[in-house]
């Protein structure tokens, strides 16, 4: 990555910290000299840079031997002993740091030790400042909230798009730098490739940038170095509980992400959520709300909603305008009005954001509809946890007048599958509850010796015992068989990454999957059957 660019702003270190940290030199506190931090104030080399101790997981060297002249950082867990630390730090001197940043004090360094409280905090803020800060070019805009981050930053793109605005977009489904797009690995990156990105995408002429905020990428600093113009938090669920513990924590991490927003920066909320309407007294910036129900500044009412699109009007101030779009759902409405809101607060006009919003006619894998001339309704969703599928049943469910077919993995070792010990009961309770027929397939990731855990199979088996239920054992039998039984106004949800490619195993040959090509695939054959099946009778 750093081939492409290159690290070339020089950074003075008490200036960058001031007052948070103390400068120790030899065991000393002492000043820190220019100087002192390279042999060329006027640029910095890779293999000059920074030494950051660093909790950051993504970006572990696990063992010293990973050290190399050509990182331009190093970091490590935060939970290495003493001696493991001060091991790894010589090293890094010997393959020339000039300056050591941690959380302890390291006796005998021959370079200036930074002593702060949050190393990894620091280790974002010096890499920002070493790519000489390229977000300040950029109108930074940040989404964050347990469900609707993707599908708002697509639709605040569209928006901007619309009005003139180059913008580029870092989150889930990848990385677009103002011209092209490349496959990301995390939904928030790490804040070396957050400078990275936003580099390229000043050096493409972008004027705005839209990141996807996760809990996690919160918590591990990974916004540190960045300070945002508008941070919008689409709602707050229960998530990520095996990271965060328990829910109260998830939501003080969630909190947390206004204090990467500047100070006039505005904040968009959705007072229909009861969890965010709590914290609106506790955000100290300028608040816009959206909602359907409650009190708001951006309002919208459902006018019509069918399987293939709905409409509804937004009213800001004393202005209304009607907005038609193709992805349906309460879901899509507040996403839709929290980049209306958003739009708003950025000075654009109420009937350029609608249009804005309007161009996007659907976001990859979030219930995402699949047309190819069927007298049927497909949808593909990556539905990760059973309130997500929930969700997006009951939206099927309204518009829905034959029955509601949910495709399933239940392998827990699958990427594809919304199943784990603890949810069990809850995604039984929602498959009962919304769909029609069940379509399970444990067959999502095989094992090297080709055998299927079936524990997780027979817990949901079981408790569906009643309502109908069919388990097949590959996904693209499973759907197979959903698509071939579906009837004229049914409806199929498959539910996965339908906009990922997975490895599976058919008949003992590696094969590439992926849900939204797969199915249009069989669509377009089985109407070009039944085409030439009445062609032949007439």
């Amino acid at each position: 990555m750093y081939k492409q660019g290159r690290i070339g702003h020089f950074v003075h270190l008490k200036q960058l910290f001031k007052s948070s940290a103390s400068l120790v030199f030899s065991g000393k506190t002492a000043d820190l000299a220019v100087e002192s931090c390279t042999n060329n104030p006027k640029e910095v080399e890779p293999g000059d840079a920074y030494f950051a101790v660093t909790p950051v997981r993504s970006r572990f060297f696990e063992n010293t031997t990973e050290i190399d002249e050509e990182s331009p950082f190093y970091s490590y867990p935060a939970n290495w002993s003493d001696d493991e630390l001060s091991q790894a730090v010589w090293l890094a001197i010997k393959n020339g740091c000039k300056v050591v940043i941690a959380d302890r004090v390291i006796d005998g360094l021959p370079v200036p030790l930074l002593v702060v409280p949050y190393p990894e905090e620091s280790y974002g803020v010096c890499i920002h400042a070493l790519w000489d800060n390229p977000g300040k070019g950029l109108t930074l805009i940040g989404v964050s909230g347990t469900y609707g981050k993707t599908t708002t930053s697509y639709l605040i793109a569209g928006m901007l798009a619309e009005s003139g605005s180059p913008v580029g977009l870092i989150g889930t489904l990848g990385v677009f730098d103002g011209e092209k797009v490349y496959p990301s690995t995390q939904t928030t990156p790490q804040p070396d490739e957050l400078a990275y990105w936003l580099m390229r995408m000043v050096a493409n002429g972008c004027s705005h940038a839209i990141i996807e905020i996760s809990s996690q990428a919160i918590a591990e600093f990974h916004l540190a170095g960045l300070s945002f113009d508008a941070i919008c938090l689409t709602n707050i669920r229960r998530n990520h509980l095996d990271y965060h513990g328990t829910v109260e924590s998830y939501r003080r991490t969630k909190m947390l992400a206004f204090r990467s927003l500047k100070k006039k920066g505005i904040a968009i909320c959705n007072a229909d959520d009861r969890v965010t309407a709590a914290i609106l007294p506790l955000i100290d910036h300028p608040v816009l709300t959206v909602g359907v129900r409650n009190p708001c500044e951006v309002a919208g009412m459902s006018i019509d909603r069918n399987i293939g699109d709905q409409t509804f009007l937004i009213t800001a101030g004393n202005e209304t305008v009607p907005l038609s779009t193709k992805m349906i759902g309460d879901e899509n409405l507040y996403n839709c009005l929290t980049a209306t809101a958003l739009g708003i607060g950025l000075g654009i006009d109420l009937r350029v954001a609608v249009r804005g919003i309007e161009r996007v006619k659907s976001v990859p894998g979030r219930l995402e509809r699949i047309d190819c001339g069927q007298p049927f309704g497909v949808f593909v969703d990556s539905a990760p946890t059973p309130e997500s599928l929930a969700g997006s049943l009951r939206t099927l469910r309204k518009v829905v007048s034959g029955r509601l077919f949910c495709v399933l993995g239940i392998d827990e070792s699958s990427p594809n599958t919304i199943v784990n010990p603890g949810s069990v009961e809850l995604l039984c309770k929602t498959l009962k509850n919304w769909a029609d027929v069940s379509v399970l397939t444990a067959d999502e990731l095989r094992s090297p010796d080709g055998t299927v855990d079936q524990v997780s199979a027979e817990k949901i088996v079981q408790e569906l015992s009643e309502h109908h239920v069919q388990v097949i054992e590959t996904r693209p039998e499973a759907i197979h068989w959903a698509l071939s039984n579906a009837s004229p106004d049914d409806c199929v949800l498959i539910v996965g990454r339908g906009c990922t490619d997975f490895q599976r195993f058919l008949e003992a040959e590696d094969i590439n999957l992926c849900d939204r090509p797969f199915v249009k695939s069989w669509l377009y054959e089985a109407n070009y059957e039944l085409r030439m099946m009445n062609y032949e009778l007439t």
